[in-house]
């Protein structure tokens, strides 16, 4: 449980670094994430981290 803490934690600050609301990012992340299909390559999944990521 302490690694998913410390994994939510490097993200926010992750985003704060890029200027990113955290909670829309991830709100965003979600739901993109979840419209992907099964076999996606993990470039796409890449561009969901917060110094590429862009709200489309």
């Amino acid at each position: 449980m302490a690694a998913i803490k410390e994994q939510k934690e490097a993200l926010a600050c992750s985003c704060r670094l890029h200027d990113i609301n955290f909670f829309e990012y991830l709100s965003d992340v979600i739901n993109k994430a979840a419209s992907l299909p099964p076999n996606t390559s993990l470039e796409k999944y890449r561009n969901l981290l917060p110094d590429k990521w862009s709200k489309q």
